[in-house]
């Protein structure tokens, strides 16, 4: 357990906590937000015989620290997570439903030995597991059940094939064999060597009515509730940040912290030395002079790629764009002033922010006609060789959901991703075993019938998880910051979910309620500015020079020595992309992070666990 928890100690840098007992052990390295001398962990109930660790915060927890302080329950801690022992001893399993937070907890029930495993509702934190002949091993992060001993680090053939299919690894499989990730939502009963897990939250779904309602009322009850979701976030008893952008989603956030501080605000910023990808260069909050921000700049170069070895170390799964790179340099910017920062990510999930909702709205009539039409269409007047996602869309099947899903959202030469993999993979992606494993097991339910909600069902369940957040928390974490994400709120949520869709995405102007809602709070020139979303210029430095570790990972003999790739193929589409004849960006991205996490978490003694600073 000592190993396991010196493995995650960067989550965790201000203490330790261990708790042995008769049928488990639970280890705990302690981020100190709330209660910083009297919020230690493990915590044990009053009565002893139940005992609690968990990663991140419940933001409701002085409302319901009351309420159970009424009816008699007495605390041994300040930590807001003390709430959940109290809970569980009135409720059970079905204490979570209380909880508006951010977590993943293990609570171990000695009278009924019995282990509960949750992870809350959106997967704003992450948690692993691995079943073992002497029993279930669980973590924040898999390098701790690397470090016990337990689980042999190998890269799993079905997570490169998901990953070139989606462009990162789709839960409940890992990057690594024979360890699997918690659903969102979902919780994990052990007990007597059994296992049982079960969903208790779902994605709400959209209502079929509220066309009673005004827009204006329609905004005004969302207000009100991102400024309580706002004020609960902003409880800690350690300065907080934000993360400010040019678009609209962070802009509302540090727009609704400025109004509830009245006071300055530290606001955390990225920009870019390449100005097309730089979004703050067409103004931000910080332009406009009020509210009065104090602007921290982390700045993305040439460079950048250089911190890509241990990016990957900390982030533990791959993806096709090195969207791991501005995450890690603005976290590590913030890291070094603050500890908690709030962002808006999530918004564009719950309102339907992105690119591919209107694409899906305006070509999803298209899918009834045969395929080979769709494809000549392609050929004549309609040709979209500049806008290779708007084809992708015409082509894209009605069903399967997840099919649909990836053709508008998925890396652009998915189709031809077995033409990267060596003999060896493409053997092995050939047997894979998928029983509950599959992609579509995320999804277990029924989806809704909506257009624009079967899309956002999809982005909730599947990519929210696992590109988005996946990233933002361990990135962050690898330099002790907590992130919060008022978006994801239950409260939010929820109402997000009642909104018509129609009042979502408007014509063409996504998020449309929520910039009405936001009238007054920012300038007009953010509130309809188009969405621009947070990206690293990965194929402009495939096209050039790379740093050595890059250059020598990518080489022939290395590729051919770890044994993922064909090699003639990857050197054969590098050449291709720095010439200029063809975009090989995403594939070429996902090759380097499957290399890069080999070498630095399966194959190579080369280690990363000194503090991110040295």
């Amino acid at each position: 357990m000592r190993r396991m928890a010196a493995a995650v100690r960067h989550r965790g840098p201000d203490g330790e906590g261990i708790h042995r007992g008769p049928g488990i052990g639970l280890a705990v390295r302690r981020l100190a937000i709330v209660a910083p001398d009297a919020g230690q962990q493990p915590i044990t109930s009053e009565s002893g015989s139940t005992i609690l660790v968990c990663n991140g915060e419940i933001y409701n927890a002085p409302e319901l620290r009351r309420a159970l302080e009424g009816r008699g329950h007495r605390f041994r801690t300040g930590s807001d997570v003390e709430v959940v022992l109290h809970l569980y001893e009135e409720r059970g399993l079905d204490c979570l439903e209380e909880l508006r937070g951010m977590f993943a907890l293990a609570l171990w029930d000695g009278a009924e030995q019995r282990l509960l495993l949750a992870r809350d509702r959106a997967g704003m934190k992450p948690l692993v597991w691995t079943d073992t002949p002497t029993g279930l091993a669980f973590a924040s992060e898999a390098k701790a059940l690397f470090a016990a001993g337990l689980v042999e680090p190998k890269i799993d053939s079905g997570a490169i094939d998901a990953l070139f299919r989606f462009g990162y690894v789709v839960s409940p499989r890992t990057a690594f064999e024979g360890i699997r990730a918690l659903l969102p939502g979902h919780s994990l009963l052990y007990s007597g060597g059994n296992l049982q897990i079960q969903r208790w939250w779902e994605v709400p779904r959209s209502a079929r009515s509220g066309r009673e309602r005004s827009p204006r009322t329609w905004a005004k009850g969302l207000m009100d509730r991102l400024e309580e979701a706002v004020r609960l976030h902003l409880r800690s008893d350690v300065p907080v940040s934000t993360w400010l952008s040019g678009g609209l989603d962070s802009s509302v956030i540090t727009a609704l912290v400025a109004r509830e501080l009245r006071g300055p605000v530290d606001v955390h910023t990225l920009w870019f030395e390449d100005p097309r990808f730089d979004e703050v260069a067409s103004g931000t909050l910080a332009d406009h002079g009020r509210p009065i921000l104090r602007v921290h700049r982390a700045r993305v170069d040439d460079r950048a790629m250089e911190h890509f070895p241990r990016a990957m170390w900390h982030a533990e799964s791959p993806t096709t764009n090195l969207g791991e790179l501005p995450r890690w340099i603005l976290s590590e910017a913030t890291g070094r002033s603050h500890r908690v920062v709030l962002a808006g990510e999530g918004c564009d999930e719950i309102f339907g922010g992105y690119p591919w909702y209107g694409l899906d709205k305006w070509t999803r009539p298209l899918a009834r006609l045969p395929r080979g039409l769709r494809r000549r269409m392609l050929m004549g007047p309609l040709s979209f060789e500049r806008r290779p996602w708007v084809a992708g869309a015409i082509l894209a099947p009605a069903d399967p959901l997840l099919d649909r899903f990836v053709a508008l959202t998925g890396p652009r030469d998915a189709d031809s991703r077995a033409s990267l993999y060596s003999a060896d993979l493409r053997s092995e992606v050939a047997g894979v075993r998928e029983a509950g494993l599959a992609p579509e097991d995320a999804l277990a339910g029924e989806p809704p019938k909506g257009s624009f909600d079967r899309m956002q069902y999809v982005e909730m369940k599947v990519r929210l998880p696992d590109f988005i957040e996946l990233k933002l928390d361990r990135l962050s974490m690898a330099h002790g910051v907590e992130v919060r994400l008022p978006f994801l709120d239950p409260e939010v949520v929820s109402y997000a979910s009642k909104i018509p869709a129609g009042l979502k995405l408007r014509g063409r102007t996504e998020k449309w309620i929520l910039r009405v809602a936001a009238e007054g709070l920012v300038p007009d020139a953010i509130r309809w500015r188009r969405k621009r979303g947070l990206a690293a210029p990965f194929r402009r430095w495939f096209g050039g020079s790379l740093p050595s570790f890059a250059e020598e990972l990518l080489s022939a003999s290395v590729l051919d020595r770890k044994g993922y790739f064909d090699s003639a193929n990857v050197v054969d589409r590098l050449k291709q992309h720095r010439a200029g004849v063809a975009d090989h960006g995403n594939s070429l991205s996902g090759v380097l992070a499957v290399q890069t996490l080999d070498e630095v978490l399966v194959s190579s003694s080369r280690s990363f666990q000194a503090a991110p600073s040295t």
